[in-house]
């Protein structure tokens, strides 16, 4: 909602705006080689640690059900207790490796919009909030699946809503806890905009991998892009020395 000031005047309040998109791609053209490049190591990087975790999951439930005498109840029910802990851990291991990609994919975006120049080698650049990045990547995967749980749309909800989160840890340096609160509070006031905006993104990335998984390479760097302009229109650079440029 705009603010109506008076002959001194304020600025309108920021809002989450659909245009973004096509500001995205104008910054996604300009680099196309960097950032088809960023996905296809992020997505190798993911999808490596996916199949060498889940392998050693594997061969460990099948070592314990070799074990297990003649499957006596006692022994299923070990069973089953681990093939828990193991899809724990596993689901645990490769968020970790999403949540670090995305981080550094937001942090290039920015600093893009910056007028830096970038390079692919610089998705891993995030170890000064290394640790943040982890804890809110795990406290987010936990509300969101709850959410999910809860006839899937509460999950989606709060996916919109916590979009700012990683953004806000690599820019704003701040905790894990601040940065979800922090979005979750901020995007509340526009909330039917940040749904909608999130369901649109998710699509494009969808469509991406409908595109035998080649299209993801150009859309999950679009999703960020996108999602990056319009967190800058809520937190304006702290160390621009001049207005933000237009794409």
């Amino acid at each position: 909602m705009a603010v109506q000031g008076g002959a001194g005047g304020y600025s309108p309040a920021p809002r989450v705006r659909f245009e973004a998109i096509g500001e995205a791609w104008s910054l996604f053209k300009a680099d196309a080689g960097t950032w088809v490049l960023t996905s296809l190591i992020a997505l190798i990087v993911v999808g490596v640690v996916m199949a060498a975790v889940n392998l050693v999951g594997n061969l460990f439930l099948g070592a314990a059900q070799l074990s297990a005498p003649e499957m006596n109840p006692a022994a299923m029910l070990a069973v089953l207790g681990s093939s828990l802990i193991v899809q724990l851990i596993t689901s645990l291991i490769i968020m970790f490796a999403g949540v670090i990609v995305t981080a550094g994919i937001y942090r290039m975006a920015l600093r893009r919009m910056r007028g830096e120049q970038i390079s692919a080698g610089d998705l891993f650049n995030i170890g000064d909030v290394f640790p943040q990045v982890l804890i809110a990547g795990l406290l987010t995967s936990v509300i969101v699946t709850i959410g999910s749980l809860l006839c899937i749309i509460p999950g989606i909800i709060a996916a919109g809503l916590l979009m700012f989160t990683v953004p806000l840890i690599v820019d704003r340096q701040m905790d894990g806890v601040e940065a979800i609160s922090t979005s979750f509070r901020t995007l509340s006031a526009d909330f039917l905009n940040t749904v909608l905006f999130y369901v649109v993104l998710s699509f494009i990335v969808f469509a991406g991998l409908l595109a035998c998984c080649v299209g993801v390479l150009v859309t999950f760097p679009l999703y960020h892009l996108a999602v990056a302009i319009v967190y800058r229109d809520f937190f304006p650079d702290q160390a621009a020395a001049q207005p933000p440029q237009q794409w």
